[in-house]
């Protein structure tokens, strides 16, 4: 009977313990009307979510697992990402204390072939899709809908969902590295 009590004990210990790291991270405000909101069963423990509606500028940016100039050329489905300018990075919660992490850039869950035939068209979406470029850049602004935060890969991670895109103007800015592609 007190083996039982002792491993009632350690496993509560240990429940504690994990429930514990959930609340490790704190962060900061923002400047938004974003609300925290409870994270889907999927997220991690470690995951914070909220939710709002908040207007952001910045760049668009599809990364592909590409070498400049290689002769293959196979990725053409990419990642999406929004680095959010200056203005709109302080208007968004950042972690601190455990994994702290500037915001950077926000990962976005749709399908970057459904991003830029919307913005672009399909003619100038697949000459993206197909070009050879690692990393393209495009001037948006946003209406995001729902905001993340977690630790993926040793490392804190945001993403995004919005509600609205819309280029900021027509430029596409190709570059021969990417920043937020993998782990």
């Amino acid at each position: 009977m007190k083996v039982l009590a002792a491993i009632a004990v350690l496993v509560a210990a240990t429940t504690g313990n994990a429930a514990e790291v959930s609340l490790r991270a704190e962060y900061t405000k923002g400047d938004s009307a974003l609300t925290r909101s409870r994270c889907p069963r999927d997220f991690g423990q470690d995951s914070a979510c909220w939710r709002g509606k908040l207007k952001l500028a910045g760049l668009l940016v599809i990364e592909f697992d590409r070498v400049p100039g290689g002769a293959e050329q196979t990725d053409e489905v990419g990642q999406a990402f929004f680095e959010p300018d200056a203005s709109s990075r302080g208007k968004l919660p950042q972690a601190l204390g455990y994994y702290p992490a500037p915001v950077a850039a926000l990962w976005i869950a749709k399908e970057p072939r459904s991003i830029l035939v919307s913005l672009l068209g399909a003619e100038r979406a697949n000459g993206v899709l197909q070009g050879s470029a690692p990393r393209y850049e495009f001037p948006v602004e946003v209406v995001l809908k729902e905001y993340t935060s977690s630790i993926e890969c040793d490392h804190r991670s945001y993403g995004m969902a919005y509600s609205t895109i819309r280029l900021l103007a027509q430029e596409t800015v190709a570059q021969d590295k990417t920043k937020n592609f993998g782990c």
